[in-house]
């Protein structure tokens, strides 16, 4: 199916690809794994429920670095064949730059398909999963663990203090344990003490060992002391409020499940392909943004290939890495553009072809300008323009320069 130089090429792009996509992903993870861990020790939560957080942040940050990964790799495979002078061989035996990007296309295929997946099956349902998870480590129900000197609210009129924790906090010492109500107060200070589980999910029970109970009643006033070497005492945990069920957001909806929001389809839509919606007011509008937004990041991958090798061929008489900036400063530009053209479509202002589409096919031009100058020009990259516009710049701004610096203060 690839030919030698198909299959060269693919090489040369693999391998930052894959670095890339890699260090970006890590990156992401690694910012968001500190504000995880100050938010569980903050709501008092086990650590370990960190991990299955970030664990459910993977595809949403996948689905981000994957067409970024995926065009920086392709940018420095163009500028290493050109720097090498490889790419003026490839071109002199008669192989054009359309010729040189087409396996490109042949790979963006199945990696386009990866990436609807994720960010429209996969993202969503791991983002209900995160946020089932911080709701969960906010109201308790992944059991918070006991630090070291706080009192803690165990439940309705029990207050616990412990003077350490040992395996994970599972095992309490220097235990001090109050308890009151309607009928009286109950003072408990124990060596050490575990909590454990019972039948019913609702009640846990707290083992205590070498310990003194003082039981003071309001019936007459007087106060009993018991020792004990062990004693169980069953805690009735508060009631935990139900999370809210997946989908009352847009972005924990899949595909289908966001296209029934959209309302396309029904009789009436003023914005739907040849039908109308139901689905009327904020939420449809939401639900159209997110539904494009999609659809629009996975054909983000399309002119990643014309970009790429339109910006990445240098001229090697001047070897600048303008293109490669510029490359990349489009590639953000463009995402924080379109990110305003969402937000302007969830607020009902304006429809999704009015306000998403004409930013990708504004970047569909530039990348196909780019690429023909490059391509049909043999020796002048998109940028020579550019970077002869600003060498003559630089150069006027230095001779006033001089002739200010040479100027006699009267």
């Amino acid at each position: 199916m690839f030919q030698t130089l198909d299959r060269y090429l693919l090489r040369s792009v693999a391998e930052p690809f894959a670095l890339t996509l890699v260090i970006a992903v890590l990156l992401l993870l690694l910012e968001q794994m500190l504000r995880l861990f100050d938010f569980v020790i903050n709501e008092n939560g086990p650590a370990d429920v960190v991990w299955a957080m970030l664990l459910h942040l993977l595809p949403e940050y996948l689905g981000t670095a994957l067409p970024l990964a995926a065009f920086i790799a392709m940018l420095a495979a163009a500028r290493r064949l050109s720097r090498s002078s490889e790419l003026d061989v490839i071109r002199g035996a008669g192989v054009s730059l359309r010729r040189l990007v087409r396996p490109l296309y042949v790979v963006l295929v199945p990696l386009m398909a990866l990436h609807a997946l994720v960010v429209g099956w996969v993202q969503p349902v791991s983002l209900y999963t995160y946020s089932a998870l911080k709701f969960d480590a906010r109201s308790g129900a992944l059991g918070a663990t006991v630090g070291v000197g706080e009192y803690v609210d165990l439940a309705q009129g029990v207050v616990l203090n412990v003077g350490g924790v040992e395996r994970g906090g599972r095992i309490l010492t220097d235990i001090f344990l109050e308890r009151h109500g309607p009928g009286g107060r109950v003072v408990v200070t124990a060596e050490r003490g575990e909590f454990l589980a019972t039948a019913d999910e609702n009640v846990i029970l707290l083992r205590l060992y070498q310990g003194r109970l003082l039981n003071l009643t309001d019936v007459n006033g007087t106060p009993s002391l018991l020792r004990f070497e062990r004693q169980d005492r069953p805690i009735a945990l508060p009631p935990i409020e139900a999370f809210r069920p997946r989908g009352s957001r847009e972005e924990e909806a899949t595909l289908p499940e966001l296209w029934r929001l959209t309302g396309y389809g029904a009789p009436g839509d003023p914005d739907g392909p040849g039908g109308d919606a139901v689905a009327t007011g904020p939420d449809s509008a939401a639900a159209r943004a997110e539904w494009h937004w999609r659809l629009l990041s996975t054909l983000n991958f399309l002119p990643l290939p014309l970009l790429a090798f339109g910006l990445g061929v240098i001229d090697k008489r001047r070897d600048s890495g303008a293109g490669a900036l510029l490359g990349l400063v489009t590639v953000i530009v463009y995402h924080e553009v379109m990110e305003a053209g969402r937000a302007i479509v969830a607020s009902g202002v304006a429809a999704p072809w009015l306000a998403m589409w004409p930013i990708y096919a504004a970047l569909w031009a530039f990348a196909l300008w780019a690429f023909h100058v490059t391509g049909d020009r043999p020796g002048a990259p998109a940028l020579t323009p550019l970077e002869t516009a600003g060498q003559r710049l630089g150069a006027l701004l230095g001779r006033l320069a001089r002739r200010l610096r040479r100027r006699p203060v009267p």
